[in-house]
C-alpha cells in the first residue's frame, strides 16, 4: 500500500487527528456526515497516523459489499445471481478507485448493498418477515445516511420503494412497522439533518461541481466503466476532441439503449416469449429485487437533479451516485442470473445471445478492471511523487538563513495535501487569490494558517516565500485550445528549458499581478498521483513597491 494522497484523502487523515469533538465541530462544516471520520479517529488512536491501516480499512468496505454476493445474496437469490452480484461489483472499476481512497465511499457502498437486500427481504415477505430482516433494514439504513448524505437519499429510495409495496399487497401491519421503524431512524438522524440544512445554505450557488454539457451527461453515464483517470484526462483536453468523444460516447449508450428495447420488441413480435415470460422466470424474491433496485436507482438520480435546480449548484456527481450503483447491479444480477428451467416459453432461442452478452460484460469488466488497477498502481508508486514533495521542501530551504522560507498556496486542494504530506514547513494559506477558506479546513492549522490578504502576512514573506499550486483540467484544456501558456506573465523569471511549454496556472499568474510580488523562479514537478503537476515559485515580496 502507498503512503499519496490527495486532496479529499488530506482531510480525512487530518480530522482523524482530532478529538472527538472537534470532528463533530469542524466536520459539521463539510460537505459529508463524520461517521467514518469518527472510525477513522478510532484506528488513529490504535495505530497512530498510518495511510496504510487507513486504506485497508477502505478497501474492506468493498470487500464486505462483495462478499455479500456468496453469501446472503447466494442465499436468498441462488449461487448464480450471487456470482454476477459479487462480479458486477467486484470487478466495477469506479467501485474499485473508490475502495482504495481513504474516504467514506467503500462502506457506505457497503452499507446500501445490506440495505438493498433487506429491503427485498421485507418488501417480499412482508410482516412475516424474521426480525433480523426488520433490524438490517434499519440499522444499514441509518449506517449508510451517517456516512454519505448520498447514502441517505439512496436508503430514503428503499425505504420508499419498500412502502409502495407494501401498501400495493395492502400488507397493513407490515406498512404501519415500516413507517413506525422509519419515524424513529429520522428522530435519530435529526442532528445530521439539522447539520445538512445549514450546509445547503452554504452549498447554493457556491458548490465546486460544475455543470457541463456533453461532460456531466457522460459522466453519469459511464462512470461505472472508466477510472478516475481516464475521466480526468478527458477534461483536460481540447474543447472539439473532447465534446467529440463525450458526445460520442452518450449518443453509443442511447444508441444501445433503443436497440435493445427494439430488439427485445422483435422478439416478442416473433412469438419467442409470451407477456410472462419474465415474470415466470423471476419469482420472489427476484422480482422485487429488480424493481427496487432500478427505482431506487432512478429515484437517487431525479432526486440529484431536483436538489441541484433548487441550490442553484451542481451536486448530482457521478462519484456521489456511484453510492448507489449497487443497487442496478443487484438487479441485472438477478437478471442475468436468472434459470431458466423456471420458463417454459424462454426456450433455447435466447439462450445463446444472451451467453454471447454475458461472456461480453465479463470481457469488458475484467478488461477495464486491470487498466484501472494497472494505471492507479503505477500512479500511486511513481517515484515522482516523492520528489514532487521534495522539491516543495527544498525550495523552502535552499535560501532560508537558519529558518525555512514560507510555503504559500492559494487553492485548498494543494494546501491539504502539503499540510498533511509536510507538517514541518511553515505555511501559509492565501485566501485573497481564491476565496475559499472556511471552518472546515481549520482541521489543517497547524500548519497551515490563513491571511487573507498578502499584506497580512507581510511580516512572514518578506524575506521570500514558495508558491505552490497546479493547473486545473480546464485551464490544461483552455491553453490547448487558444496556444497561450500564460508564460508571458512570469516576466522574466527563471524557467527549466524542458518546462518552457507547460502551462502556468491560472493562480500564479494572478500571484505575478499582486503589488509588491516578483516571481524569481519557477520549478515544474509532476504529481502523477493526482493526475497533474505542481508549480513551485519561489517569489520575492517588497510591500509598498
Amino acid at each position: 500500500m502507498h503512503g499519496q494522497i490527495w486532496f479529499d484523502e488530506s482531510y480525512s487523515v487530518a480530522l482523524a487527528r482530532e478529538s472527538l469533538a472537534d470532528i463533530w465541530r469542524i466536520g459539521a462544516a463539510d460537505v459529508h456526515p463524520v461517521l467514518y471520520y469518527v472510525a477513522l479517529h478510532g484506528l488513529y488512536l490504535i495505530f497512530g497516523e498510518n495511510l496504510v491501516v487507513y486504506r485497508l480499512f477502505s478497501c474492506a468496505g468493498l470487500v464486505a459489499a462483495v462478499m455479500l454476493g456468496p453469501t446472503i445474496v447466494r442465499r436468498d437469490f441462488g449461487a448464480r445471481v450471487g456470482f454476477w452480484f459479487s462480479l458486477l461489483v467486484g470487478f466495477c472499476p469506479y467501485l474499485l478507485y473508490l475502495a482504495e481512497q481513504i474516504r467514506m465511499y467503500s462502506w457506505t457502498i457497503a452499507a446500501i448493498a445490506y440495505c438493498l437486500v433487506m429491503a427485498v427481504r421485507v418488501a417480499s415477505a412482508g410482516a412475516s418477515a424474521s426480525r433480523a430482516s426488520w433490524a438490517g433494514l434499519v440499522a444499514s439504513s441509518y449506517l449508510a445516511a451517517c456516512l454519505h448524505y448520498y447514502g441517505a437519499l439512496t436508503a430514503a429510495a428503499l425505504m420508499v420503494d419498500v412502502l409502495v409495496v407494501l401498501v400495493l399487497r395492502r400488507d397493513r401491519l407490515a406498512t404501519r412497522r415500516l413507517l413506525v421503524l422509519a419515524l424513529v431512524e429520522l428522530v435519530l438522524y435529526l442532528p445530521f439533518a439539522l447539520v445538512l440544512v445549514r450546509q445547503a445554505g452554504s452549498v447554493s450557488g457556491g458548490f465546486w461541481i460544475p455543470f457541463a454539457l456533453p461532460r456531466t451527461i457522460f459522466e453519469l453515464i459511464w462512470y461505472p466503466l472508466l477510472p478516475e483517470s481516464i475521466l480526468s484526462w478527458l477534461r483536460t483536453l481540447p474543447t472539439l476532441p473532447r465534446c467529440a468523444v463525450e458526445w460520442g460516447l452518450v449518443a453509443l449508450a442511447v444508441a444501445g439503449a433503443f436497440a435493445a428495447a427494439w430488439a427485445y420488441v422483435r422478439y416478442r413480435a416473433a412469438g419467442n416469449t409470451s407477456p410472462t415470460a419474465w415474470r415466470d422466470a423471476l419469482a420472489d424474491p427476484s422480482r422485487e429485487a429488480v424493481y427496487l433496485g432500478v427505482s431506487a436507482y432512478l429515484a437517487v438520480l431525479a432526486l440529484g437533479a431536483i436538489a441541484s435546480a433548487a441550490l442553484g449548484t451542481m451536486v448530482l456527481y457521478y462519484r456521489y451516485l456511484a453510492i448507489a450503483f449497487v443497487c442496478p447491479a443487484l438487479s441485472l444480477a438477478v437478471v442475468l442470473g436468472a434459470n431458466p428451467e423456471r420458463c417454459a416459453t424462454w426456450g433455447k432461442a435466447h439462450e445463446a445471445p444472451a451467453r454471447r452478452f454475458q461472456i461480453a460484460l465479463v470481457a469488458v469488466l475484467v478488461m477495464c478492471a486491470f487498466v484501472t488497477f494497472t494505471h492507479d498502481a503505477m500512479s500511486a508508486y511513481d517515484p515522482a511523487n516523492g520528489h514532487a514533495l521534495d522539491t516543495v521542501r527544498d525550495a523552502a530551504e535552499a535560501e532560508g538563513e537558519g529558518e525555512a522560507l514560507p510555503v504559500v498556496s492559494a487553492h485548498i486542494t494543494v494546501g491539504g495535501v502539503l499540510a498533511v504530506s509536510a507538517p514541518d514547513v511553515p505555511q501559509l494559506y492565501l485566501n485573497e487569490l481564491l476565496p475559499m477558506w472556511g471552518k472546515a479546513y481549520e482541521v489543517y492549522v497547524p500548519p497551515l494558517k490563513n491571511t487573507d490578504y498578502i499584506a497580512a502576512g507581510a511580516s512572514e514573506l518578506q524575506d521570500g516565500f514558495i508558491f505552490v499550486c497546479k493547473p486545473e483540467p480546464e485551464e490544461l484544456a483552455a491553453a490547448a485550445d487558444s496556444g497561450d501558456t500564460g508564460a508571458s506573465a512570469l516576466g522574466n523569471a527563471r524557467v527549466a528549458e524542458g518546462d518552457s511549454d507547460r502551462v502556468v496556472p491560472d493562480q500564479l499568474r494572478k500571484l505575478a499581478k499582486l503589488p509588491g510580488v516578483t516571481v524569481d523562479e519557477v520549478i515544474y514537478v509532476d504529481r502523477p498521483y493526482e493526475g497533474t503537476y505542481y508549480a513551485v515559485a519561489r517569489c520575492s515580496y517588497h510591500p509598498g513597491a
